[in-house]
């Protein structure tokens, strides 16, 4: 199974409508097989996970994402399928660490040749989001950051804060290597961060009560290429956080 640990960290592959979920054989906890999609509600989304309990990055998103569960699957009604694929450990020995973490997940087990041939996944953690007409939505091989993913869900299910937040229209975009903000609107306070995808800070400052309408950071340390979140928050704790590619 050590193939499947050889991930690329939080490579993002993300498109509108890339496919619905295929059929693919899955196991619950006690032994029952289902497909997949059968076991999909229409009337809520799902993010599907595949992962495996000896798999380090994989065990750290769960428990990562874990903390922010509760609040995403009311935020934005979704609920979290971790799918199994690791034959090297044993299902009963799954079961009670998901157990012991306490996680609110369901729990399935799969195939990972059957995963390959119906998502083509050889990797781990994977994790797709599919929207209710089980059309997938979102693609990640690695895993981001709960606080980062939060957005990634507000902005594919518009139930979240994004919508409701008052920074919602706040324009960032990169240009000539550098990061623009533009907001015409003068903030008693507005704080202003941008991170990695794997979640370090590379800039923050706060600004009182002055307009940010085209300020510039600086990305030329960073590759073309690289993707940067730019988290935008006022005095009421409101955010908005925006994914950039540097140009």
């Amino acid at each position: 199974m050590k193939k499947l640990s050889n991930y690329l960290f939080c490579l993002l592959l993300s498109f509108p409508l890339i496919g619905q979920i295929p059929d693919l054989q899955v196991q619950d906890a006690n032994g029952d097989f289902f497909n997949l999609p059968d076991l999909m509600e229409d009337d809520r989304n799902y993010g599907l996970i595949f992962w495996s309990a000896q798999d380090v990055p994989s065990v750290e998103a769960l428990k990562d994402y874990h903390n922010y569960y509760s609040d995403w699957a009311n935020d934005f009604n979704i609920e979290f399928l971790i799918i199994h694929i690791d034959p090297g450990v044993s299902q009963p020995d799954v079961v009670d660490f998901a157990n012991q973490e306490g996680w609110g997940y369901t729990l399935l087990f799969a195939s990972p040749a059957d995963v390959y041939i119906a998502l083509g996944v050889n990797q781990i953690p994977y994790i797709y989001l599919a929207n209710q007409q089980q059309d997938i939505v979102f693609e990640l091989a690695g895993w981001m950051q709960g606080f980062l993913f939060e957005d990634e869900l507000a902005q594919l299910f518009p139930v979240g804060i994004n919508e409701q937040s008052a920074l919602k229209n706040i324009g960032v975009f990169s240009s000539g290597n550098n990061i623009l903000v533009d907001t015409e609107t003068v903030w008693p306070l507005l704080t202003v961060s941008t991170c990695s995808v794997d979640g370090k800070l590379l800039f923050q400052k706060t600004y009182k009560n002055q307009p940010i309408n085209g300020m510039q950071i600086n990305a030329a340390p960073l590759p073309t290429g690289t993707i940067v979140f730019v988290k935008i928050e006022n005095e009421e704790g409101e955010f908005v956080t925006k994914k950039v590619i540097v140009k």
